[in-house]
């Protein structure tokens, strides 16, 4: 039901054993095929085991879509063990405003496997939120 793109690229130096640290951009480009016909969203990003947080602007459901175009930046530390990423996770969690924005209703969620996509070094696009 749920849509999100986004890009992002890591850069680092690995060797066994070690960590290694990583320069990420993760832009959330938007989300499509809301079953609302009206509200604001806004979608939170988190590093599990990190400090990173960040937060885009809250904005209008438009004919059951929603146009962010916002990029984060962010540095991670993810260790490797004999020259293999160890998973590190960013999640990205969906929300609508409620009550005049006083409080919100989660909508969904998914996980960024930054190794993975470390690894690899290939931009990744669309995810299907999971339910809380």
């Amino acid at each position: 039901l749920y849509t999100i793109n986004f890009e992002d690229g890591c850069c680092s130096y690995s060797a066994p054993n070690m960590k290694n640290l990583f320069d990420t951009v993760v832009t959330i480009e938007h989300i499509q095929d809301v079953p609302l016909n009206n509200g604001y969203l806004f979608a939170k990003l988190k590093l599990k085991n990190g400090k990173f947080r960040g937060q885009t602007g809250t904005k209008k459901i438009v004919n059951h879509k929603v146009d962010w175009h916002e990029s984060f930046e962010l540095q991670c530390s993810i260790r490797s063990d004999n020259g293999r990423l160890i998973d590190k996770n960013l999640t990205v969690s969906v929300k609508k405003e409620v009550n005049g924005g006083k409080d919100t209703e989660k909508l969904g969620y998914f996980d960024i496997n930054l190794a993975e996509r470390a690894s690899y070094n290939t931009p990744c696009q669309g995810r299907t939120l999971k339910s809380w």
